[in-house]
């Protein structure tokens, strides 16, 4: 029967501690024993194999001091010590190729191009179109040929009178880039009649 708890509980864990320590000294001074390796079968045939000082031969130079020779450096036997162990090698852009993180750089970057809307193109005398874009917040931005939208990178490669053309660059499963070509039509309202 075992105590569970109080003094005699206290002397049942000391002296299973007791049992557990003479145990490892037993079993540690019983494989102290010298063995040596296995003797070779009679009548088999003991090849000596090469010597470390054979093999190292020509790779590290004698010691200097017995042979009153200076250490020189010879490339084509030693590594040089200044190159690392690892190799780093360029991974092309393929199927193991991690694509860089986006990092939004205008304000138009942080809302993806289904959140923004075309509220309006204006025609400069010269020619030059400037798009009105609405954020999800309401803030408006004059945008033109040239500048950035979406949260992936979009391009605006064109002003129409009506739409906007964008140009995006995918990744696709297989690691190859794709360019998407997204246009955002100007929303007109319910009143306006079509000339």
């Amino acid at each position: 029967m075992v105590p569970a708890t109080g003094r005699e509980g206290g002397k049942y864990m000391r002296s299973i501690w007791k049992i557990a320590i003479c145990s490892g000294i037993i079993l540690s001074l019983a494989a102290c024993g010298k063995k040596g390796p296995a003797p070779a079968a009679p009548g088999a045939e003991v090849k000596p194999g090469l010597s470390l000082s054979s093999m190292l031969e020509g790779v590290i130079p004698k010691d200097a001091s017995a042979t009153g020779e200076k250490f020189v450096y010879n490339p084509t036997v030693l590594r040089d010590p200044f190159k690392p162990y690892i190799k780093v090698q360029s991974k092309k852009k393929g199927a193991n190729s991690v694509p860089k993180a986006f990092v939004a750089k205008t304000p138009l970057q942080k809302f993806r191009l289904d959140e923004l809307k075309l509220v309006g193109i204006v025609w400069a005398l010269d020619n030059k179109a400037k798009a009105l874009i609405q954020d999800p917040k309401g803030k408006g931005y004059y945008i033109g040929v040239g500048n950035y939208a979406g949260d992936r990178g979009g391009k605006i490669t064109a002003i129409k009178p009506d739409s906007i053309v964008i140009e995006e660059i995918w990744v696709d499963p297989l690691g190859e880039e794709e360019t998407k070509v997204i246009t955002l039509t100007l929303h007109k309202s319910d009143n306006e009649v079509n000339p």
